[in-house]
């Protein structure tokens, strides 16, 4: 049960992270969205995999 927390938080972690990112962003910062959309799927990729995880877990 821990992964699965941490996988989330980490998912959460990196969602806030890129929000951040791209809320501030300035026309023509194409590193920073960059970036952004890195940590996003990134963190996308992480609650994926744990809820495939967990999943897996469930099943008889």
């Amino acid at each position: 049960m821990k992964p699965i927390i941490g996988a989330l938080a980490g998912a959460i972690i990196a969602y806030l992270g890129s929000a951040f990112v791209l809320w501030n962003l300035n026309p023509g910062e194409w590193a920073e969205a960059q970036r952004g959309a890195t940590a996003f799927f990134s963190g996308l990729f992480a609650f994926v995999g744990a809820l495939f995880a967990k999943i897996s877990e469930l099943m008889p």
